[in-house]
């Protein structure tokens, strides 16, 4: 399975951290958000990643460049104008074969356990798309999403308005299939 992380935003909601370096060049406990990540993601025997760039991206391939990623194959697609995460997926669209499945994760995203696995194993059990959830203490602030009796997603509103609140919300990893595009 392919990976596809994106990291092009400018992490306004983070500045003035974000000012100076693309947010998944972050540094957490000695590593970067996107160290990190590609540990995972080589934990998870995921090993063909493309890193949709954009914000600061020249410093970020420069610094992945010098680095040795231990067997990882990492492309790197540059989403030249800043028109959303949707166009960001959009710029990897032909480096997903028809039928395939590939991971898809924000750049920023920061987990204790191995989420990849887990995303995956369920991928594997129910052959369908999967969506990581949480259930933060606010959810004004994420994608919200609403779930029927057999916890399937019925619906997504980013960052919503009002009292049109669901429960849990999007915590930024997918397994989608090829026809998502």
């Amino acid at each position: 399975m392919k990976a596809i992380i994106l990291a092009a935003g400018e992490g306004s909601d983070i500045s003035p951290f974000s000012e100076t370096r693309p947010i998944s060049m972050i540094g957490v406990a000695g590593r970067t958000l996107l160290d990190n990540t590609f540990a995972l993601l080589k934990n998870a025997g995921i090993n063909d990643i493309f890193v949709v760039v954009g914000h600061k991206s020249e410093k970020l391939i420069e610094r992945l460049q010098e680095q040795d990623h231990n067997g990882l194959n990492l492309h790197y697609v540059e989403q030249k104008r800043k028109m959303g995460i949707g166009d960001a997926v959009l710029q990897v669209k032909n480096k997903i074969s028809p039928g395939e499945y590939f991971l898809l994760l924000y750049g920023d995203t920061l987990t204790a356990e191995n989420i990849f696995i887990k995303v995956q194993q369920s991928f594997h059990a129910f052959k369908c798309p999967v969506a990581s959830i949480c259930l933060p203490p606010s959810n004004q602030m994420f994608g919200n999403v609403f779930l029927n009796a057999r916890m399937e997603i019925t619906k997504i509103i980013e960052k919503p308005k009002g009292n049109n609140l669901g429960n849990y919300v999007l915590s930024g990893v997918f397994v989608l299939p090829s026809s998502f595009f």
